[in-house]
């Protein structure tokens, strides 16, 4: 154990280097005043362990050193023990205000000292063991950043919750569903922000995110055999089993909205996560190439939503106010046209991962 006594009194440090000695302490540093301890715990090679600081000190005395030694990130937790020949409980409140462990006082009781010493001991092995454990901690989580790393378009299986598959899969699945009698329908939805959100995250933070997302979202719709995938950017596409009524695809992303934007904060996302939801469409499986339309048509309607929601949000911005100009401006969608016939499909069907 690695101690530094300071104390302006010769005899005292004297005393308290024997009395250390003789419990099996002779790891110590003496110094006389505080700006000889501050130079010594700035200059050796391995920090210290624990800390005695005599009170009364002139110019720096024990508190303000105390004080100056927490603000060092090396000894947020370190062990400090004050030793005082004072009994005022003002100013054993200040030196715990200002950090202080434990105190000890003049003149030295032996079995007290050597007491002190021993929980000082058994506290700072445990702060070494912690700060092990969180080097180790770190060193784990820039591995598992490092296995995690992805592209903001990249797309990934969501787990945790039936029903969650890749893209690819869920498109050959789609391709090879019945010709007849299948009544399901297709919905997708996006982050509108997910750029801000994936620059703020961690890759593996971003991967939870987005997979609780999909969870929600899964969970929102409440329909066994439900099949979500994460097609990257922020969109996810579900299969469903039934028909989904817009009204019920409203509910949806006012039950998700709230629950997706606490996720997000919870993972260190400053601002709100926000979602937007297309309309739901039935899967046409006339053909093949009445698939790729229903899937196409799914997945432009959510895109569509979020351009009108920003075009309106435009729009109203430099909307001039009704008294100054009778004339009403167009809304965004008209503005727009049908922006779905400028679109092309994001992703091929049958690419390899």
């Amino acid at each position: 154990m690695k101690i530094l006594a300071v104390d302006d009194d010769p005899f005292a440090l004297a005393v308290l280097s024997a009395a250390l000695n003789a419990g099996g302490y002779t790891e110590m540093t003496l110094a006389e005043n505080a700006t000889d301890a501050l130079h010594l715990i700035e200059t050796v090679d391995r920090p210290f362990d624990c800390f005695l600081l005599d009170i009364l000190m002139p110019e720096i005395d024990g508190v303000e050193l105390c004080s100056r030694i927490r603000a060092m990130e090396a000894h947020l937790n370190t062990p400090i023990v004050m030793i005082t020949a004072l009994k005022d409980q003002v100013s054993i409140d200040r030196a715990y205000r200002a950090g202080a462990t434990d105190f000890v006082t003049k003149p030295f009781n032996g079995l007290e000292l050597g007491a002190r010493i021993r929980a000082a001991d058994i506290l700072s092995a445990q702060v070494n063991h912690h700060k092990e454990f969180e080097t180790i901690a770190l060193q784990w989580r820039a591995q598992l950043d490092q296995f995690n790393a992805l592209a903001l378009e990249d797309s990934f299986v969501v787990q945790g919750f039936d029903g969650a598959i890749d893209t690819l899969a869920q498109e050959n699945i789609l391709m090879k569903s019945p010709d007849a009698g299948f009544s399901g329908s297709l919905m997708a939805v996006r982050i509108c922000n997910v750029e801000a959100v994936f620059n703020k995250l961690s890759a593996t933070a971003f991967r939870a995110f987005i997979t609780e997302a999909a969870a929600v979202f899964n969970k929102a719709i409440g329909l066994r055999g439900t099949l979500i995938a994460y097609e990257g950017n922020g969109h996810f596409l579900a299969m469903v089993p039934r028909p989904i009524t817009k009204v019920k695809a409203d509910q949806i992303i006012a039950e998700m909205t709230p629950v997706v934007a606490a996720s997000a904060s919870a993972s260190g996302f400053g601002g709100v996560a926000q979602i937007l939801g297309g309309d739901p469409k039935p899967l046409n499986t006339q053909s093949i190439e009445t698939r790729l339309k229903s899937i196409d048509t799914a997945r432009k309607s959510a895109v569509l939503k979020e351009m009108v929601a920003k075009a309106d949000k435009a729009v109203a911005t430099l909307r001039p106010k009704p008294e100054s100009i009778g004339v009403s401006l167009p809304s965004a969608l008209t503005v727009l046209g049908d922006v779905s016939q400028l679109m092309t499909r994001p992703r091929g069907f049958g690419r390899s991962k």
